[in-house]
């Protein structure tokens, strides 16, 4: 799938993005419900997260992630516990969605966030 930030952040080509795009990881869904209250949670489940899969998805897939992405409804959420766990905000979606075939602006608008797991992420990505 397309997404004009994360694709521009890294620079890839169509047929890189084709080939690599598997090694980019979303996360769908992140709630920590409002009644919960633990300093630093949000950040430290984020960083937790980020170091499992970096070590659990070779073991299960036979190939590790480069980066880790998802994306925020800007009209609900600010994305505070991202930018906390120092992931990247890149920009906006236009509301098509990942399904859209008739080239219209439905969806709400999301802001991209990303989180590198190798430094070198860029370089395999786009060779």
């Amino acid at each position: 799938w397309k997404t004009q930030p994360r694709d521009h952040y890294i620079g890839w080509t169509p047929s890189q993005r084709q080939a690599h795009l598997h090694r980019v990881v979303n996360n769908a869904r992140f709630l920590i419900l409002p009644w919960i209250e633990c300093k630093n949670l949000a950040s430290s489940i984020l960083a937790r997260a980020a170091r499992e899969i970096a070590a659990d998805w070779p073991v299960q897939y036979g190939y590790r992630p480069l980066l880790l992405e998802t994306f925020v409804e800007q009209e609900r959420f600010r994305g505070t516990a991202y930018r906390a766990a120092n992931w990247l905000c890149l920009g906006q979606t236009t509301g098509r969605g990942k399904l859209d075939v008739h080239h219209q602006a439905l969806l709400p608008i999301k802001t991209v966030w990303v989180y590198p797991l190798d430094r070198n992420f860029r370089r395999v990505l786009c060779r």
